[in-house]
């Protein structure tokens, strides 16, 4: 046995841990300094913090969402009080209560402060009462009255019928559209509270880099639960990292969108496990009279990723029934690395070329140290034409030279190549005063191509993992990476590929019990993705045996090292191979996934079961009753382990069944 050391990276010691002495003598000198930073510490607590704002002059109401969302508060105000203001606008660093002076200069207004985050607007010739009241609160005499209805900018929203505790940040299609984002996972990616990092299109072969997936607060998008217009959705078929469901946004049309709601943290008491990270509710449009058609177009000064974008929509109503329809097409050119300096594989000038192709050299049996002691130099130099004439001879002397690339590293997509087609219907039926019935229907076909970067071969499934020199006693490590040039139609031609079938649909009724403030919604819903993906692989027995032959396999073994024996012909090693030969040991390899959700929600509520000092107690209680599956059958290549160097992301079946009271 060899144990052989090929190339690696590593890290250096770790610093040494300090004596326990110092850290003491620390703590003892800074026993003075106590008092005087805990004084400090309590002045900069009870200062009020400041915000970095950025609102743009217009309407007042769009103004202090945009308030509530940069600065953490809550605003309530009724919606005539704030009808066709607008305001100056704000930019700069301010306390809350500053910034709200300045959006409301000018406009008549002024707040009532409920706490340090929280504000109530009313007219500025509007004194608020202060008189202490002794119980009962409302006198026998007053007349009920109905609560004109009051906006809250972030504020507490959730369910339908069930609202939480955690405040809610909402971006509008206004917004959407003025930063001019081009797919909803740039939206959501965006948001303050995405500060994770998750495998998508930038994740050079990842399980899913078809997929968009969404992190909150840096958990795994399988704990952030992504809702349609407050309506479960499809899990994505193949797992994320190989292990975990989650749901992804890239089949969901942007343009179709009213505005977006993102819970961010603790929504796992009301929607499950699935919500620890947040919950986002995406909801659609649901009226329109008339017709709307719209196009929008994007690009990049540096090429690559320019978008195409194309919506119909209509909505009609005729009498009780209120019918909406859109369409919307959808194109996005992908993002090659060596479109970008950063990540076109070039690097510094002077510095030594990716490898290309060589033969780690790793002396003889006597010599035989586990590291490799040079290159097997390539005999007659190296194959210019490859990577757009950018192979050259690398290495600091004869022993020590390769085959490198500069532009090698370039060949990868970090966005990919899309073009999407969805559908939306939405039916709303007044049955009588007290009953809605409605459906609702959401499809999304779409196909995405990327590539992960070039693939290579090396010598690790021979036996032995290395081949020895039958003429000099050498043991060889051989490694090469393809160049465009040796692929059928490039890679473009060998671009990853993926067709995605996503939908939604719904029926269900809506209403309330007679004349009494119970209200309650019933619907049965059903979701379902179907993903196919296909990926030309390199087939390991035959690429095996290509090179096995090009390299000279005489078929013996040397009895000393066990090693199988080569007659190297190291000059045809770094000779390219024509696209004939790459299609010989090359196949398209597909994996099937298809995911299913049904799910039957009956909900009650009443906002106003009876009344409190502080205002009316609500209830709401459902029962929901569904399942869901997922199916991945694994290719029988890669059960067989017939793909070189690359791993199965399925072969699985798993059906779950959910009952859920809760009140």
């Amino acid at each position: 046995m060899l144990a052989m050391c090929k190339r690696t990276r590593g890290r250096g010691p770790s610093a040494p841990t300090r004596p326990m002495l110092w850290a003491l003598a620390a703590a003892v000198a800074c026993l003075p300094c106590t008092a005087a930073l805990a004084a400090s510490s309590r002045a900069a607590q009870s200062a009020p913090p400041l915000h970095a704002y950025a609102i743009a002059p217009g309407a007042l109401g769009h103004a202090l969402d945009s308030l509530a969302a940069q600065g953490g508060v809550q605003v309530a105000y009724a919606p005539e009080l704030i009808a066709g203001k607008s305001t100056r606008g704000l930019s700069g660093r301010f306390t809350p209560t500053a910034a709200l002076k300045r959006l409301l200069d000018g406009t008549g207004l002024r707040w009532n402060a409920l706490g340090p985050a929280s504000f109530v607007l009313m007219p500025a010739d509007h004194a608020p009462q202060r008189t202490v009241h002794a119980l009962p609160l409302r006198p026998a005499s007053d007349d009920a009255s109905t609560l004109a209805t009051v906006n809250v900018s972030g504020a507490l929203i959730g369910d339908a019928r069930v609202q939480t505790a955690t405040p809610v940040f909402t971006i509008t299609a206004a917004q959407i559209e003025a930063r001019g984002f081009s797919s909803v996972s740039d939206v959501l990616r965006n948001n303050v509270f995405a500060t994770g990092s998750v495998q998508g299109q930038q994740e050079a072969g990842s399980f899913t880099q078809g997929a968009q997936p969404i992190s909150l607060f840096g958990l795994g998008p399988q704990f952030t639960l992504i809702l349609v217009d407050g309506k479960p959705i499809a899990q994505y078929g193949r797992p994320y990292n190989g292990s975990n469901n989650f749901i992804s946004v890239a089949n969901l049309p942007l343009s179709l969108i009213d505005h977006i709601d993102v819970m961010a943290g603790g929504g796992s008491a009301i929607y499950g496990s699935q919500a620890i990270g947040g919950v986002i509710n995406i909801v659609t449009r649901s009226h329109l009279d008339g017709g709307a058609v719209s196009a929008r177009m994007g690009g990049y000064a540096d090429g690559g990723g320019a978008s195409q974008r194309m919506t119909f929509a209509w909505g009609h109503d005729s009498g009780r029934l209120h019918t909406l329809a859109a369409l919307e097409f959808a194109n996005a050119e992908p993002i090659w690395g060596y479109q970008r300096s950063l990540t076109s594989g070039t690097g510094p000038q002077g510095g030594s070329p990716p490898l290309q192709a060589g033969i780690l050299d790793y002396g003889t049996i006597a010599t035989f140290t586990g590291y490799p002691q040079g290159f097997l130099a390539p005999p007659n130099g190296c194959d210019q034409a490859l990577y757009g004439h950018s192979t050259r001879l690398a290495g600091t002397s004869a022993s020590r030279q390769y085959c490198g690339s500069s532009t090698l590293g370039g060949y990868r997509t970090y966005s990919n190549d899309t073009r999407s087609y969805d559908g939306l219907l939405k039916l709303r039926y007044r049955a009588s005063d007290s009953v809605r019935l409605y459906a609702d229907a959401m499809w999304d076909w779409q196909e995405q191509r990327w590539y992960p970067g070039v693939p290579g071969w090396d010598a690790d499934d021979l036996p032995g993992g290395v081949i020895e020199d039958a003429a000099s006693g050498h043991i060889l490590y051989p490694e090469k990476y393809f160049a465009p040039e040796e692929m059928p139609n490039g890679v473009f031609g060998q671009m990853y590929r993926q067709r995605d079938v996503l939908y939604q649909a719904d029926l269900g009724a809506n209403g309330r019990f007679g004349a009494s403030d119970w209200t309650w919604d019933i619907y049965h819903l059903r979701s379902g993705d179907h993903a196919r993906v296909e990926e030309p692989l390199l087939i390991a027995p035959l690429i095996n045996h290509f090179f096995s032959t090009l390299l000279g396999a005489t078929g013996n073994i040397d009895p000393v090292t066990g090693l199988p024996l080569y007659r190297t012909d190291a000059a045809a090693f770094f000779e390219g191979v024509s696209p004939a030969q790459y299609a010989g040991f090359a196949r398209d390899v597909g994996e099937t996934s298809n995911t299913a959700l049904h799910d039957t929600r009956l909900t009650i509520g009443n906002t106003a079961w009876f009344e409190l000092p502080g205002g009316n107690a609500s209830l709401a209680a459902l029962i929901e009753a569904g399942g869901e599956s997922w199916q991945e059958p694994i290719n029988p290549l890669f059960a067989d382990h017939a793909v070189f160097e690359h791993a199965a992301s399925g072969a699985a079946a798993v059906a779950r069944t959910r009952r859920r009271r809760s009140s």
